[in-house]
């Protein structure tokens, strides 16, 4: 079956199953079924796949199903993941899932799933399995995908969730009498459409345009006019990117280094702060190094990682106990493959710094599988308010 099929699937009856894909975020091309194993096959299109900026990212994945009978058990098979082992196989991810009406809460999926080679090294194919039974009404649809889906229909709730935390949290309340805080919900709503996992629908992986927008990086061009329009007025204070990472556990940040001791020592001292205000932060693994600034995307091996330390919240002139040990580098603030000649010095978190020198310019990793721990901050004395 090839893996190279550009449109989105539309109610396509396969064995008893309806499946569909053609919605937003959807990307499952292709689906067939396996009488012997009771297996369902299904192919996702890749970023861009179909157009002339196609490329070889392939880890999302969205679906919906219906038609099962009571009780009924399957197995799903996704055919052409992309080397995600670190992420299911090692961090243990599940894909979520939900029904539609009985159960419209997403949920990780229950049982395990496992990740293995289809084919040769050459081929880049994983395949991604787990087992389902059916337990709902018979007219319920249901949905799968990689992790929580982040559509605009979604973006809509999550703005709505995001007005009632502003109004309620006390916090807030004190930022609000402070500061102005700006959010940019989505900076590439038409990749996000087509069910792309990095990039626009031109190709584009826009965290790596910032230092040089242009008019290609549409979305990206207007955050870097309005960063640098503020700071002009002095009224820049804090910038945050908002990322998933594939290969670490955990909440963390990554920030600057910075030449003067006392600004970096300011600069990282709102790691330390976050440390103290969620459980799920997880400070040992921030990382302020030189060295993460500029780094270039290119895959790194097990094997040349290993013993490769991160440099800690000092920068450069220590090293954490965290060992670089992901299998590629490229979900690192949305890295790119090994073809690439991009670097992290056009990421946003260090553009916005070298463009309008303020000290707190971050990129936020919160982890696609799970948190590393959860330390609770509760008996620490300010830890539950604002200080």
């Amino acid at each position: 079956m090839s893996s190279s099929i550009s449109s989105k699937i539309h109610e396509v009856a396969v064995g008893n199953l309806t499946f569909s894909s053609d919605f937003d975020s959807g990307n499952t091309c292709a689906v067939d079924y396996d009488a012997a194993s009771n297996t369902y096959n299904l192919w996702m299109a890749h970023d861009c796949d179909g157009t002339q900026y196609e490329s070889h990212f392939k880890a999302w994945f969205y679906f919906g199903v219906r038609g099962f009978t009571a009780d009924q058990k399957v197995a799903f098979a996704i055919n052409n993941m992309g080397k995600q082992r670190q992420l299911f196989n090692v961090h243990k991810l599940r894909p979520v899932t939900r029904a539609i009406p009985d159960d419209p809460q997403w949920k990780r999926i229950e049982g395990r799933t496992l990740l293995l080679r289809q084919g040769s090294k050459k081929d880049r194919n994983y395949e991604l399995r787990w087992s389902y039974k059916y337990k709902y009404s018979p007219e319920a649809t249901v949905y799968f995908a990689m992790c929580y889906p982040f559509g605009y229909d979604d973006l809509q709730l999550y703005l709505e969730q995001l007005e009632s935390i502003c109004r309620d949290d006390p916090r807030a309340a004190a930022l609000r009498s402070h500061y102005d805080l700006k959010f940019v919900p989505m900076i590439n709503p038409d990749g996000v459409h087509m069910g792309n996992y990095r990039t626009n629908s031109r190709g584009i992986n826009l965290n790596r345009f910032y230092s040089n927008a242009g008019p290609d990086h549409e979305a990206v061009t207007a955050i870097v006019e309005l960063a640098q329009g503020y700071a002009q007025r002095d009224l820049l204070h804090l910038y945050v990117d908002l990322h998933a990472h594939a290969n670490k556990t955990g909440c963390f940040l990554f920030g600057n280094a910075l030449n003067s001791p006392l600004h970096h020592a300011w600069n990282t001292a709102f790691a330390r702060v976050m440390a103290i205000n969620s459980p799920y932060f997880d400070l040992n693994k921030c990382n302020f190094s030189a060295k993460n600034m500029s780094k270039r995307d290119k895959r790194i091996s097990r094997e040349s990682s290993r013993g490769a330390a991160l440099g800690n919240l000092t920068g450069d002139g220590e090293q954490s106990n965290e060992v670089a040990h992901s299998e590629n580098n490229e979900d690192d603030e949305g890295g790119n493959d090994a073809a690439s000649v991009s670097s992290k010095e056009g990421c946003g978190r260090v553009a916005i710094h070298k463009l309008t020198g303020i000290t707190h310019s971050y990129t936020l990793e919160c982890s696609y599988a799970r948190p590393t721990h959860v330390d609770c901050t509760a008996n620490i004395p300010g830890s539950s308010k604002m200080t």
